[in-house]
This record gives structure tokens, sequence and C-alpha cells, in this order.
């Protein structure tokens, strides 16, 4: 059967999500292409070849695109089935419910794909499919050969250097369940650990490809870590040169020192940990599992290794105050790391997917109303309305500048808006922007744009047929 697999969006990465299934589905004799509108325009003659195309749906940002495309994939004339599969493959359910897509596969998804694909082809009519699936699969080394080359996609600069990245995941899912994450949502705090050979044949391979640098890219790094300290001696005796990095929960990052300098002394340059916010009633209405003063000290404790620790926030959601969005100003700051700050983050908003779990909590179900199914996310208003008008002047404002490769620039512009709003509406008040040159030497992607972000007109341009 012929299969054409699109990636839509994977944070700048080369799509490992995509390479796994390939491997199963070439193992079962079908043949492959690929296609990643993250870096090349929609190819018609592909689908044109294709029986079926299957879509990887990670995140908010690649079901959006995929949205857009499924309707120019069908408008064109395509024929043959569309399937949805990857960790927010169930966003597709509207979709489904309308028979614009043939089935979907969420979470450990490559076998139950890959006996679908056997039924057509053997010329079997299975029913529509729905799966979330969490059984144990058996964990090939993902088919790299048939996507673009490691030096297209994002890479780490650092300094003068610029850092060919390798992408791969040491475990699927999470054993934490914070309320808002897209994970526990599949994965309902289940891991299911790749086995160390897999592993380390993936690195090698990529390594032969032109990796420099390794991206682990776990939901939390550490959910095994005796697992993740066995990849890294081990990726280390193999590939001594290699550096990495990792996603890695702040009260990990407080509660394994010993195990942080381990890996920084192993290679370690660059960690990315959701903070999300400074409001320690807002963690914990969220379970996030830390608050605001182990996340100082998580800081504290990076730079007292030299490691460069990257927050992620929300600053905009149902629990915003002016304060909330000042303490987060002045903690970037305060303790020096808008060297360490991708812009986009200051301007994120809470999404509500149908299924998050914060709709399954009684006390916080009720703030969330009408559900929007193109923007996949339920509705919600702020403690103060002007706030609204705060968050879309910030994204606009960003997406205007997504061109700009100072992001310094960027932050102060972000400062200057946010600083004037709170002048304003409320009596919060920021501290003073640096006026010296601040170093942005630090390690960083390439790649800024996350997971929880709206996605950008160019990256929705990108679906058209």
């Amino acid at each position: 059967m012929n299969v054409l697999l699109v990636s839509t969006y994977d944070l700048g990465n080369q799509p490992t999500t995509i390479a796994r299934h390939a491997a199963h589905l070439a193992a079962g004799g079908h043949k492959i292409k690929t296609l990643d509108l993250a870096i090349e325009d929609f190819d018609i003659e592909a689908t044109t070849w294709a029986d079926a195309v299957a879509i990887s749906i990670q995140m908010h940002t690649s079901a959006k695109i995929a949205l857009n495309l499924v309707g120019n994939l069908r408008d064109s004339g395509f024929k043959g089935k569309i399937i949805y599969f990857g960790l927010s493959a169930h966003l597709g359910e509207l979709l489904f419910s309308q028979g614009q897509i043939d089935a979907i596969f969420s979470g450990e998804s490559e076998t139950a794909f890959s006996s679908y694909l056997n039924q057509l082809e053997s010329g079997e009519s299975p029913a529509k499919v729905n799966l979330k699936l969490l059984e144990k699969v058996n964990h090939l080394v993902p088919l790299r050969s048939k996507l673009k080359p490691l030096d297209e996609y994002s890479h780490i600069i650092w300094g003068n250097k610029s850092l060919v990245v390798g992408p791969i995941e040491t475990t699927r899912g999470c054993s934490h369940g914070c309320l808002h994450c897209p994970v526990p949502q599949v994965y309902n705090k289940r891991v299911r650990k790749i086995d160390l050979s897999t592993l380390i044949d993936d690195i090698d391979q990529l390594v032969e490809m032109g990796a420099e640098h390794i991206s682990f890219n776990d939901p939390d790094f550490l959910n095994i870590p005796a697992h993740s300290e066995l990849v890294v001696s081990t990726m280390r005796k193999r590939h001594p040169d290699l550096t990495f990095d990792a996603t890695i929960k702040i009260e990990h990052i407080v509660k394994y020192k010993k195990l942080m300098r381990q890996f920084k002394e192993s290679g370690l340059i660059l960690v990315q940990s959701a903070f999300e916010t400074m409001d320690d009633e807002v963690l914990d209405l969220l379970e996030k599992g830390h608050n605001a003063d182990e996340a100082k000290k998580a800081i504290d404790f990076a730079k007292s290794i030299d490691l460069s620790l990257r927050p992620s926030w929300i600053p905009f959601s149902p629990w915003t105050t002016y304060q909330s969005i000042a303490d987060i100003v002045n903690f970037s700051i305060q303790y020096d790391v808008l060297s360490e700050s991708d812009p986009i983050q200051w301007t994120i908003k809470l999404l509500v997917p149908k299924g998050s779990l914060l709709l399954a909590n009684a006390k916080l179900a009720p703030i969330f109303r009408d559900y929007d199914e193109e923007r996949f996310t339920f509705c919600y208003d702020y403690i103060h309305p002007e706030l609204d008008h705060l968050q879309q002047y910030l994204a606009r404002f960003m997406e205007n500048s997504q061109s700009c490769e100072d992001s310094l620039a960027t932050l102060k512009g972000l400062y200057l808006i946010i600083k004037e709003h709170l002048g304003t509406y409320s009596n919060s008040t920021l501290i003073d922007f640096p006026s010296g040159v601040i170093s942005n030497n630090n390690p960083r992607r390439s790649e800024s744009w996350f997971c929880c972000a709206e996605p950008t007109a160019i990256q929705l341009k990108s679906a058209t047929v």
C-alpha cells in the first residue's frame, strides 16, 4: 500500500513520530513517502501516488495546520484514506464524525496503525477507528532515511556555534498529571520506556546523519531517572563529544541535584522546564508539583553548575491577574533569565481542548464554556477583561517580530507593552528593564515556537494544496 506520512509541525525537529511509524509500515511491506510541511511545500503529486495520507498530530499547532490540510485534500478530490495519529490525534474527532478522516490512533499507535493498513491492503473494509492506545508496542529503530536531512531542521545556537540536532525520546507518556497538559489526557500518568538498544541504535544513526547534539524530547526526561542515567552514560561512552538537552520538571531539577550534576559533566548544556506562572495558587490548581520558591531554587541551582535553564510560561489563563503578569516579568529580570527566555513565552494563552483534565475537575470545569472547533479550545473569561486585549496585542507584536533575530529586543518590546498596560489598568509595577548589554551567548534552540502557541499565518499557509 502506498502511504504518505505527513508531519505538519514538530517544534522544529526532524519528526521522530513519522520515522517510528515509517519503520513499522516498511517492515509490513508498505511503500512509504514522507512530507514535512514545516520545511516543505505541499506536494500534490505525492497525494496522487498515495492510497492513504496519514497525518502526525503531536500538539495543538499541528492539529490546527492539519485542519486546513484535510479540507484542502478533500477539496482537491483526494479519495483515499486520511488517518490521524500521534499524541493529539484525538483533536480530529469532529472531522472523524463528519467523515472527513477515516481513523484516529492516539498514544502507542504503531502496531494498531500498521494492522489497520494491512487490513486495507488485503481488501478488507475495517470499521472506522478512533483508538486511544496504551498497550506496549515493539519498538523498532526509527526509519529516518525517509526524512529530510537533520541540518534542515532547528539547530542549537551556542555563541558562534550552530549544532545540528538529533531528536529522540527515551520514554513516552508521563508519570505526572498536570491538569492542563495534553500528555496525561492520553497516557493517564503512565510511562512507556523505550528499550536501551533501540535508543542507542537510533543515536548512532543520528550521529551518522550529522547530529552534533541530541535533544531528548520526553515530556519529562526524569520520568524514569535510572533509565535516563543509563541512556546518557551509554551515549557518553560511544559518542563522548555529543552535547544534549532535555525537558525536566522543576521538582526533579530540585530533587535530583546529584544526577543533574552528573548529566552536566556528561554533556548536558540546556534544560527546558515548564515554570508556567509564579502564582502558587494557580500552580496548585494545575497540579504542577512545584511552587514559586522551588522555581527560584531551580534557577539558582542551574546557575551554580553553569547550566542553561529556559523557562516556559502560561501567563494568560482564567486565573491571570495583573500582578501575576508582573511577577513573571519581574522574575525574569531579577533572576537574570532574560537571555534564557523565548519571547513567545510571554504571550501564551492557556488552551483547553476537549478531554482536558481541567474539565474533569468539578471545581474548575464551570469556568470553561463554548468550545471553539477551529481553535480546538474551550473559551473562558479573564478576571480582568482588559487582559484579553493585552494578550492579543502581545501576540500580534510577537507575530510581527518573528523575523527579528534579537530576542532581547523583542522581549523589551513586549516589556514596554506590558508596562504601559499595567500602568493604565492596575497598581502592579515592573522593575526596570536592564539598560546594559545582556549576554545572549547561552545555548538555545533556533526554533522558538512551542506546543501551546497558536500557529502563525505562515505555518497555516504550508497546508495549502
